[in-house]
């Protein structure tokens, strides 16, 4: 299952605004809910789509990074 997401505040013919997550990127963002860790997250990455903890470490920081960038979240520490 894919998801899209978009900040409703870009404009609507901003199309750089809207993200489409794969299956991974799916599941790192409904882990995203401010109990699960980034260890947590890491490893249930790894072990559902049985890639290796260094894969999964990498697509569990860089797709919170993008969708902060973005404006589709906001970091607790930020």
């Amino acid at each position: 299952m894919k998801r899209l997401l978009f900040p409703i505040r870009a404009r609507t013919e901003d199309l750089d605004s809207i993200f489409t997550l794969n299956r991974t990127g799916t599941l790192i963002w409904n882990l995203l809910d401010g109990r699960t860790n980034v260890n947590q997250i890491v490893e249930t990455i790894s072990k559902t789509y049985e890639m290796t903890e260094d894969e999964a470490t990498k697509d569990t920081i860089d797709l919170p990074d993008s969708l902060e960038t973005a404006g589709l979240i906001h970091s607790r520490m930020g």
